[in-house]
């Protein structure tokens, strides 16, 4: 009886798993999940057991561990290219679920950089094409231009010029100061002024010669018409200038249409750029046609030629700029989306 006792009892023994047996089914289970905090605390007991079978495999794991910690704290201070690469780093030795979950929450935080990025490349992959069409309107007189194309590639500029500015106020309220974010709100700062300029470049083409033109005619006429006034009832002056208004807008019904067309669409398309068009038009309205009415004539059309030349010099405050649209560049912003994009891919 003892000798079946003692022969069941080494059965028994034989059958129940050793401890390293028990952690190597944690540490498969731990390497199976991607769980690098279960898979380290499997090898720290593992490499007490057996320092030579898992030392390396062990220092390793702390290393990445390691590394995934300070993934977090770079996560959490808002510094997301140093979290990416730490939590690459960290997948270089293992790739976890947590190193996974640290990008994922880097790429959440770095929407409005990936907004900026990919307004960026689309700008940059169109830069050509703007330039040769503006190049092309340069290059004709304004009386020449085709208005429906104008208008067209005007809206074009505009919605461009939309992109950037609702990530700006986005990447200036964002709490983020790290360099990255520094350098995205200034390129966006940036690239927003380089479309305005552009805008505002091409706005001048038609404001200057139109108000030059505009200037001549009214001075001309405001001399007439004050001399009529003063020899004949204001009832009478109408009818005796209805022709120097009827040529004027004869001889000159390109400008009038290009005028009225850009004013509809920069209003249309809440657009107000440093050349207001709405002033613009509505003074050259006023200019272009009879009075309504002669009270006080002088005084009012003394204002309105003051208004129109000061119109005038804020337009040719713009022709010293280029007519080349330029993308800025963000290495910063680059590096990370590359990082980002190889990381995601992997």
């Amino acid at each position: 009886m003892k000798k079946i006792l003692f022969l069941l009892s080494l059965l028994i023994l034989g059958c129940t798993p050793s401890k390293t047996d028990v952690l190597k089914g944690v540490y498969n289970t731990a390497k199976k999940e991607k769980d690098i905090v279960k898979l380290e605390n499997a090898l720290n007991r593992l490499n007490a057991l057996e320092p030579d079978t898992w030392q390396v495999e062990y220092t390793n794991i702390v290393r990445a561990a390691k590394n995934l910690q300070l993934a977090k704290e770079a996560l959490n201070a808002g510094n997301l290219h140093d979290a990416l690469n730490y939590a690459k780093t960290s997948s270089h030795a293992f790739y976890s679920k947590q190193a996974g979950h640290i990008v994922s929450e880097v790429n959440k935080k770095a929407i409005n950089l990936n907004a900026v990025y990919t307004a960026l490349n689309t700008l940059e992959s169109q830069k050509e094409s703007v330039n040769q069409r503006v190049e092309a309107f340069y290059k004709q007189d304004v009386k020449s231009w085709n208005i429906i194309e104008f208008n067209s590639f005007l809206v074009d500029l505009i919605d461009k010029r939309r992109v950037f500015a609702k990530l700006k106020p986005k990447l200036e309220s964002d709490v983020n100061k790290s360099d990255i974010f520094i350098e995205a709100n200034k390129i966006t700062t940036n690239q927003l002024m380089a479309l305005d300029n552009l805008i505002n470049r091409l706005l001048s083409k038609i404001v200057i010669p139109v108000s030059s033109t505009l200037i001549s005619f009214s001075d001309s006429v405001s001399e007439q018409t004050i001399l009529n006034l003063n020899h004949f009832p204001d009832e009478n002056v109408p009818s005796m200038m209805a022709s120097y208004y009827k040529k004027f807008n004869a001889d000159n019904q390109q400008y009038t249409d290009l005028v009225e067309n850009i004013h509809l669409v920069t209003f249309q398309n809440n657009y107000k750029g440093f050349i207001d068009m709405f002033e613009f038009y509505t003074l050259y309205n006023v200019l272009s046609n009879p009075p309504k009415s002669y009270k006080n004539y002088e005084n009012i059309i003394s204002q309105k030629h003051s208004e129109l030349l000061n119109k005038a010099e804020k337009a040719k405050s713009y022709k010293h700029l280029t007519t080349n649209l330029n993308v800025y560049e963000a290495p910063l912003l680059w590096a990370f989306h590359n990082d980002l994009q190889q990381f995601m891919n992997e």
